[in-house]
């Protein structure tokens, strides 16, 4: 096992502390298992081995084939151009390249040995007491095991190398043997033929396990010719597949497609596709498969199909969770000092969209065996997965027991432990006991990294799976706009990677969030429960870094006091700081990668990662500064100027972040000037230490100091938003912010779902019925905004500066030094400045009203402050960042790709590439 030896009793089930195997790791397991006749765990880990294998001789040269599917998906017509005449060529060319080698031979006879050896191992799965017929396949396999075992570089490296892909169907969701025998049944009853050819082809990555049970349930059922093989959608298929498909074909038989549940149904039917492409009728082929709990039918394109299905109701699951089997595993794990005498479920708990596991609450009825006194307990009974994936919960509690709920034991695929009620919730405990919640989380976290080390950081090399490092830098790869899967592949790959190295990796818990904690005696005695699933799940997100787990409570809380606390906590555990870059990306990845699909989540999680990256800058670029309480004011606009939303929401660049820097170091006193809900004006405020700002357009401003709201539209404008706002919010298809107070910002979604304003018609209408006629809008792209007639930001940005009681910088016709904006919303605020000014992409919309710099967007704010302090800002010894490591100025360089304007994006990411490749001393 790659790190940790894997810990267990000879006795006893096989528990694995770190699941993430490579092929060696899982020979060496495979081999003992099968000489204890642990069929089930040698199956699981002989169905990962041939995972490898086959994935091995279906490559994806370069990855050209996953860059493809990208660009179709994403890339919009330029990606989908590129697809089609470079990547998706590309890779049909490496193919045949890539399969030849010197070791290809002894991979496709190793391949021979582990899929004989797996049927096998299936038919001892499905029928434990079955006598086999012919000669046994095992007996081969064991000695290859141990060969492998012995002499791993008989293997090609990329082999030897690569990581296990965990199945969704046995790890992370609660299917089972039995509930392939009951779609099997349901099969037979419409297949009655024992003798027409029947090949499965498992989707893999949990096709590789799901296929053979399935073959050896048939057989079980008295079919005369089954086998199976495996695809992976979008690969191509090896050339002895091809030929055992077209052979099926030609017979007239069956191929019988299985995957998970289905989600929206494309790699099933992806793979259907190239079924049929092949030469298997679409009438020959015959989908098996699960269903979730929200799934009545087939997701659209796959309803062509002829399909066995096993509704969620019916999942073996519901059985094993039933009064009866609980009490009977309760029996077994309390100990014989207790009888067990009846269980009654209190509380079913159903995954969202069933992805995942159920979750139980029992109370149990309870005599003491020796002196029959009765009493009641409360047992959380929840799905871990099959086999030796279900007992890594046990491996994981022997070591951290101190840290979690306490555990009764595993049970096919159930964890028994001990309940926790809601009021023990530690999310509930007074605010007083915050300090030490964060050190008790702090300390768990570490004490898991020192019990549960690894040699190497092993997520790095699962490309593919979707770790932490590639969700990261899938996002920060936006900043390339359509050619984001090419920046990915060119640098921001690697340049993530080197950022989230991690000098002490180890198998982390992934679900470290406050909502995951539990005490009934104060924060000093927390324990923990959730603790196993998180850092080797079905969505991906693998890490090895502890500090993922830290970043994800602050993520989740989002208290900054609290983060605060428990980096604190950590740092001296350690002994010595979490670096911004790793804290700011962890926290993103936590944000974005799992993202809520509903409108309302999607403007959440917006907001909560704009405030992730605004307390980056603050901590990078204005903390060290020493404000000026007097100097001359400059007004900013917020989106287009300050900030732009090339990662998919508003932030800050190294440009504007340098710029907004400059002013502070160079006396001004900055405020910004926005169209933004008065609630975001106060984080930024707060982030970019800011001595104010004017929020919805000029409806409201707000002074720093003390904190001070000020609404600045009159009462009859806003009990006509208010009756506007009501009206708008009953009409089909139109979404209302609920972040504005003072204004009223509203949008619409088109048949794909993306954001646009409301129809001219509908909020005409609106404004009829609720009398709104003294309401203006202001219509985005994405948007409409209302606000009062006699709402505008000059005349707050005046309200603002005497609430400042700030001396005019040039009377009071420009009471400010300098101002940027780059709509004709801003004119009022422009005409207040001694020096207006507007980056280039608005020249044709203020072109007389300002003067316009050369550089676009942040870096023409950038431009802008240059032309003020008579400098490029940073450049002098007030206004210059302190001295940066190389990982700040590589993730600087990500963030700021795209701020030079898309026509530089190819000369940043050689820059990158380029500081990413010196050697690590230069730093």
């Amino acid at each position: 096992m790659t790190g940790t030896p894997s810990v267990r009793a000879p006795e006893g089930p096989l528990r694995v502390p770190n699941l993430f195997s490579t092929l060696p790791d899982l020979a060496r397991l495979a081999a003992s298992e099968l000489e204890r006749e642990s069929w089930l765990d040698g199956y699981l880990l002989t169905a990962g081995v041939s995972q490898l294998i086959d994935d091995h001789l279906q490559p994806d040269p370069l990855a050209l084939r996953r860059a493809t599917a990208l660009l179709v998906k994403d890339g919009g017509s330029i990606g989908r151009a590129v697809a089609a005449t470079v990547t998706g060529p590309s890779a049909n060319a490496l193919d045949p390249l890539v399969r030849i080698g010197p070791a290809s031979g002894r991979v496709r006879r190793l391949q021979m040995i582990v899929d004989a050896g797996l049927q096998q191992l299936a038919d001892l799965v499905v029928e434990p007491g079955r006598a086999m017929v012919g000669p046994s396949s095992l007996g081969d396999l064991k000695e290859c095991y141990e060969l492998l075992d012995g002499s791993p570089s008989r293997l090609p490296r990329a082999l030897r190398d690569e990581i296990v892909r965990l199945p969704a169907c046995f790890r992370s969701f609660d299917q089972h043997p039995e509930d392939l025998r009951r779609v099997v049944r349901d099969f037979a009853d419409a297949h009655p033929d024992r003798f027409q050819p029947l090949l499965v082809v498992g989707v893999r990555t949990s096709g590789s396990y799901l296929a053979p049970l399935y073959a050896a349930h048939l057989r079980a059922e008295g079919y005369a010719e089954v086998d199976a093989l495996t695809m992976r959608p979008g690969r191509r298929v090896h050339a002895r597949d091809g030929a055992r498909l077209r052979a099926l074909a030609a017979r007239g038989g069956l191929a019988l497609l299985c995957d998970d549940p289905p989600g929206t149904g494309g790699s099933i039917a992806r793979v259907a596709t190239q079924l049929q492409k092949i030469g298997i009728p679409q009438g020959c082929i015959v989908l098996l498969l699960a269903l979730f709990e929200d799934a009545d039918e087939l997701p659209p394109v796959l309803a062509g199909y002829e399909s066995v299905l096993l509704r969620f109701e019916d999942w073996s699951i519901h059985r094993r969770l039933g009064a009866d089997a609980v009490r009977d595993g309760a029996d077994q794990l309390l100990g014989p000092d207790r009888d067990v005498l009846a269980a009654e479920r209190v509380r079913l708990r159903v995954p969202r969209s069933g992805r995942g596991h159920l979750k139980a609450v029992f109370r149990l009825t309870v005599a003491d065996a020796r002196t029959g006194s009765r009493g009641e307990e409360y047992l959380s009974v929840e799905g871990v997965g099959l086999g030796y994936f279900g007992n890594h919960a046990i491996a994981v509690v022997e070591p951290l027991h101190e840290f979690l709920a306490p555990v009764f034991g595993v049970r096919d695929g159930l964890l028994f432990r001990k309940w926790m009620p809601d009021d023990a919730r530690a999310d509930l405990l007074p605010p007083e006991a915050r300090v030490a919640t964060a050190s008790r989380i702090a300390k768990y976290i570490f004490t898991r990294n020192r019990l549960l080390g690894l040699t190497e950081d092993v997520t790095l090399r699962q490309s593919g799976q979707y770790p932490v490092w590639e969700a990261v830098s899938m996002l920060v790869s936006r900043a390339c706009g359509p050619a984001w899967p090419v920046g990915r592949t060119l640098v921001t790959d690697r340049v993530v990677k080197r950022l989230l190295r991690v000098s002490r990796p180890s198998v982390i818990d992934g679900r470290a969030e406050l909502s995951q904690w539990f005490t009934e005696d104060g924060p000093e005695g927390m324990v923990k429960v959730d603790w196993d699933q998180g850092s080797s799940w079905n969505l991906g997100l693998g890490c090895c870094d502890p500090v993922f787990d830290l970043a994800g409570v602050a993520a989740g809380s989002q208290d900054a006091a609290f983060a605060r606390d428990l980096r604190a906590a950590y740092d001296a555990l350690q002994g010595e700081p979490i670096d911004e870059e790793r804290w700011l990306l962890y926290q993103l990845a936590h944000l974005w990668a799992l993202p809520d699909t509903r409108p309302e989540g999607r403007h959440a999680l917006r907001r909560a990662c704009s405030r992730s990256l605004q307390a980056y800058f603050r901590r990078v670029y204005f903390d060290d500064l020493v404000l000026d309480d007097d100097g001359p004011l400059c007004g900013i606009d917020v989106d287009g100027v300050l900030e732009t939303d090339y990662l998919g929401f508003p932030a800050l660049t190294p440009a504007s972040a340098g710029a907004l820097r400059a002013l502070h170091a160079h006396g001004y006193r900055p405020l910004i000037v926005t169209g933004r809900s008065l609630s975001e004006v106060v984080e930024r405020c707060q982030a970019y230490r800011l001595v104010g700002g004017v929020a919805e357009y000029g409806s409201a401003t707000y002074v720093s100091r003390g904190g001070v709201t000020t609404a600045l539209t009159g009462s009859d404008e806003r009990g006509a938003l208010e009756r506007l706002r009501s009206e708008l919010r009953t009409k089909v298809g139109v979404n209302v912010n609920d972040d504005y107070a003072y204004a009223i910002r509203a949008y619409s979604r088109d048949g794909r779902g993306a954001r646009g304003p409301v129809p001219e018609d509908l909020l005409a209408d609106a404004q009829r019925v609720a009398a709104a006629e003294r309401v203006s809008a202001i219509v985005g792209d994405a948007q409409t905004d209302l606000i009062g007639d006699s709402v505008n930001k000059g005349r707050a940005v005046r309200s603002l500066v005497a609430a400042l009681a700030a001396r005019d910088a040039g009377g009071a016709d420009a009471p400010l030094a300098f101002a940027v904006g780059d709509t004709v919303a801003d004119i009022s605020l422009l005409a207040l400045a001694q020096r207006p000014f507007a980056p280039g992409h608005a020249k044709k919309s203020l072109g007389d009203r300002a003067t316009v710099t050369r550089k676009r967007y942040q870096a023409g704010f950038a431009d802008a402050v240059g032309h003020l302090i008579g400098h490029d800002p940073g450049t002098c010894s007030q206004c210059r960042l302190g001295p940066a490591s190389r990982d700040r100025l590589l993730l600087l360089g990500l963030l700021g790709l795209r701020e030079g304007g898309i026509e530089r994006v190819p000369a940043q990411i050689v820059k990158l590439a380029t500081l990413a490749n010196l050697p690590r001393r230069a730093s």
